[in-house]
């Protein structure tokens, strides 16, 4: 089902860009213009290479292929930073500081060139949420301060490699599922 993910992210970003016009912030009231026409002008852009390959069926397979080969990168990087941590129930107080939920809530994949590139950034997803509109060159940088920020303020600091932070998001699938087991005996 990860690849398919890229299909909804998709018809949900279209929507959310499409209504920012009703929104009660004037931010997205503001940038609804401009949203709305580069998300037009990317899938023009789009379909515009798709017409310029030769068939019909190598088209729709091209599209399929490359949206759901995307859906597929980017759900497998956000399933590793999301579901392997801990989950906290909606009337949880940590949902009252910002900062701690977002780092006790998100995991990092252990930098290094391949993974920064591999994953466009996003495996600094503490960094990300914490900071959601710094731009992902600068969020290497950043991680020192955060890693810094946590060990004053005894928050754990979740960064680990791709085979344990797997391990971890198996782990924690199969603690749901004796969770929701015992609750239905």
């Amino acid at each position: 089902m990860l690849p398919m993910l890229r299909f909804s992210w998709t018809g949900q970003s279209v929507q959310w860009v499409f209504k920012e016009n009703q929104m009660e912030y004037k931010v997205y009231q503001r940038n609804a213009f401009w949203e709305q026409a580069t998300i037009v002008g990317h899938w023009a852009w789009v379909f515009y290479q798709l017409f310029l390959l030769p068939t019909w069926p190598l088209r729709v397979a091209y599209f399929i292929i490359s949206q759901m080969g995307g859906g597929l990168l980017i759900a497998h990087v956000v399933t590793f930073n999301h579901n392997s941590v801990d989950k906290y129930p909606a009337n949880s107080r940590i949902l009252n500081n910002f900062a701690a939920l977002q780092i006790l809530t998100t995991r990092n994949m252990t930098p290094s060139p391949f993974i920064d590139w591999l994953w466009g950034g996003l495996n600094y997803q503490i960094e990300h949420h914490l900071f959601p509109t710094m731009p992902r060159c600068n969020l290497n940088a950043c991680m020192k301060y955060v890693k810094e920020w946590c060990k004053e303020n005894n928050l754990p600091y979740l960064v680990d490699d791709y085979f344990d932070g797997y391990a971890m998001n198996l782990q924690q699938l199969k603690n749901m599922a004796e969770h929701i087991q015992a609750k239905a005996a």
